[in-house]
């Protein structure tokens, strides 16, 4: 009887000690793995700020892209007599701005994926009328618009829209 409670014991120190040591084990790795995943992490949040600031100089190049395109269009439109091909040329100038003002807008902002609505809607309204000299003592800009953020392709079309409907 002594003896079966002697091997009952060694089985069961076998145990506690197998148990401790593979709680060890287990931790040893957990920890492991937890200084892993946090180098990984840092990694990722490199890359990541990296992609933001390339996509930043993309959305910057650009916006000075289309910039001298509109002022290339601006040049060459002070050579045409041609009322008609003046205001094609003119249209054209105004919707490469617009462009350029909603890469303008990404490069300013933090969020490249969404554009807001009411403060490019604004800027864009106000580029209008001082490229068509309106005087805002004659004809002024009452809006209502909503604080909307839409991506990058409908805010183009959005943008063109309103061109036409302020220059018209």
């Amino acid at each position: 009887r002594l003896r079966r409670i002697q091997i009952r014991a060694g089985i069961l120190a076998a145990a506690l000690l197998l148990l401790t040591l593979s709680s060890i084990w287990f931790y040893r790795r957990k920890r492991e793995q937890a200084a892993q995943l946090a180098v990984e992490k840092q990694q990722v949040e490199a890359s990541l700020q990296e992609k933001e600031l390339l996509l930043k100089e993309i959305h910057h190049r650009v916006k000075n892209n289309m910039q001298v395109i509109s002022s290339l269009l601006n040049l060459q439109s002070r050579g045409v007599q041609d009322p008609v091909a003046l205001k094609v040329m003119r249209d054209g100038r105004d919707r490469v701005r617009s462009m350029a003002l909603i890469h303008q807008t990404l490069y300013q902002n933090n969020d490249f994926s969404n554009v807001g609505t009411a403060d490019y809607f604004h800027k864009l309204a106000e580029n209008l009328f001082h490229t068509y000299n309106i005087d805002q003592q004659r004809v002024q800009l009452v809006s209502q618009i909503q604080p909307l953020k839409f991506n990058v392709d409908i805010m183009i079309a959005l943008g063109l829209i309103l061109n036409e409907l302020i220059s018209n």
